[in-house]
């Protein structure tokens, strides 16, 4: 896992162009003014979704892991937890969905924050749980609309 500021983005370029073609999307695009949905970038190579949704508790955190694609979340609107730990240190895989690339594990994991210029880049061996309240506080929930780019391994 990355986990960084945008100002520091640059620093990741050299580890593929894919990633630095995604990195230059989210630094150079006016997210807030994308459509819910699929965003072209470059075909099925990097792409991304724009979702809406509100912030869950800790507690309902299911901790995935993608097989096929990186992914680099990004919260537009609101600060968001990432429950994230090593595909690792699972006790074991729960659910598989592979036509979708996703597979739930057990366990749970440390919480990032993304959102505010925050970013988080999870490679397949990163297990994460998006969506949820930042500190974990009710009155941190809220709606949110967020960017998940995905790159194909």
């Amino acid at each position: 896992m990355i986990y960084d500021r945008f100002e520091n983005a640059s620093l990741y370029y050299g580890i593929s162009p894919s990633i630095k073609k995604a990195l230059e999307f989210l630094q150079n695009t006016d997210l807030a003014a994308l459509p819910e949905g699929r965003v072209e970038i470059d075909g099925d190579t990097v792409y991304a979704n724009v979702s809406k949704g509100k912030s869950k508790p800790h507690s309902q955190a299911k901790m995935e892991a993608h097989r096929k694609y990186i992914d680099i979340q990004y919260n537009i609107t609101a600060k968001e937890d990432i429950l994230f730990k090593f595909i690792q240190m699972a006790k074991g895989i729960l659910e598989e969905q592979p036509e979708k690339d996703l597979y739930f594990y057990d366990a749970t994991g440390w919480p990032i924050t993304v959102g505010t210029n925050r970013f988080a880049i999870l490679f397949p061996t990163d297990l994460h749980a998006p969506g949820l309240t930042h500190q974990d506080l009710p009155e941190n929930q809220c709606e949110y609309k967020k960017v998940v780019v995905k790159i194909k391994v």
